[in-house]
């Protein structure tokens, strides 16, 4: 997506990778210094507990909980890195300031566990910071074309089949 504001063109890319298990973003401007913002995390209803820890060293964002009815520990990782500008970060945001472009990598999980009777396994804490940080020392544009190809792996397949032309011909009214 792409837009215009100020003289300034800004352009955001999406997408969310199977082979990574996390989602990516990367914020663009045509000029240097342009993206300013904040990122933030918020509980939603029927969690408990959560705490919020960030750390502008590492770009590192993590929100915990657990749900309220059954005490499954829940958690999201993010992890933001920076061209340009600055990044600065208080107990629950990361505050980018005056950055050339931004990439940001977010990941999510829970201890569910299909075994019964407790339903539950290991906390994913030390699996998500795996992953974010994994996701970082990639980079974009690695974890994109980790994505194309899975996606074109599984979507691409039509394009190989033979497809027989049909020809289709006036209907006659007799």
């Amino acid at each position: 997506m792409t837009f215009e504001h100020g003289g300034v063109k800004y352009k955001r890319e999406y997408f969310v990778s199977y082979p990574d298990q996390l989602a990516v973003v990367r914020l663009t401007t045509s000029e240097p210094g342009k993206l300013s913002f904040f990122v933030s995390t918020a509980q939603v209803g029927g969690l408990k507990g959560n705490y919020q820890v960030s750390d502008a060293a590492t770009g590192h964002l993590t929100l915990t909980s657990k749900v309220s009815d059954n005490n499954l520990k829940a958690e999201m990782q993010l992890r933001l890195s920076n061209r340009g500008g600055a990044l600065v970060s208080d107990s629950a945001n990361l505050r980018v300031k005056n950055a050339d472009e931004v990439v940001i990598v977010m990941t999510t999980g829970t201890n569910y566990a299909n075994s019964y009777p407790s339903y539950r396994g290991e906390d994913p804490h030390e699996r998500l910071t795996k992953r974010v940080n994994q996701a970082q020392a990639l980079g974009f544009e690695t974890l994109r074309q980790r994505h194309i190809e899975d996606h074109q792996g599984l979507f691409g397949r039509v394009a190989s089949m033979w497809v027989a032309p049909c020809r289709l011909s006036p209907r006659t009214n007799q």
